[in-house]
């Protein structure tokens, strides 16, 4: 059985997951914009529950809460050849109480199921690329479902700003607010760049 899993938001000391065909951020950032396009998602504040309850229902997903003993250290698994998600449910609780690391988590589980739907998973024995890690890839889709770059591009002027308007961690906000930096896309200084942001044609 092939099943993904997360403990709650990646890390960046080495890559952890199963090794997957190669996605840049680019290709990330279009399908995740398509994904909030699918589920109609036009506000920035994303309502996580609304989105597993009854879009991922109308999907076809099955959505199960597992208790806590069942699932051990895993916040959510995802089977995506099965269109399966299942989530803790002290983080389904959490994400319940607008709690950032949990919404966060919920997203990065709904990754696994769209990035990573009929694909040759591998249990690599050496290293593997990050554009190659299933857990980088989730973690990725799941900053650019939360985070639109445009969205914060507009609303926000630092990761507070970030954190708040998106309903994500503070670490999750400052991760964002410094990769868009390191990409160009915010100054160093906080200020928005005026450019205009190149897009996928779709």
């Amino acid at each position: 059985m092939t099943q993904q899993k997360s403990g709650g938001g990646g890390t960046e000391q080495e890559p952890k997951g199963v090794k997957v065909p190669a996605l840049r951020i680019t290709q990330i950032r279009a399908i995740a914009e398509r994904a909030r396009e699918l589920f109609d998602v036009q506000q920035a504040w994303v309502d996580v529950i609304t989105l597993y309850e009854r879009d991922l229902h109308r999907a076809g997903v099955v959505f199960d809460i597992a208790e806590q003993g069942e699932m051990d250290q895993d916040h959510g698994l995802t089977f995506p050849n099965q269109g399966v998600i299942q989530i803790r449910e002290d983080v389904y609780e959490g994400a319940h109480a607008n709690n950032g690391r949990d919404r966060y988590t919920m997203i990065h589980e709904l990754g696994h199921l769209v990035l990573h739907d009929n694909v040759a998973l591998s249990r690599s024995i050496g290293p593997h690329k990050w554009i190659e890690d299933s857990e980088w890839q989730a973690d990725t889709f799941a900053a650019e479902f939360l985070m639109p770059v445009d969205l914060v591009r507009q609303l926000c002027q630092g990761p507070e700003d970030v954190a708040r308007i998106f309903g994500v961690s503070r670490k999750a906000a400052e991760t964002r607010w410094r990769k868009l930096q390191e990409q160009g896309l915010i100054k160093d200084d906080g200020a928005i760049r005026s450019r205009p942001i190149a897009r996928v044609n779709r």
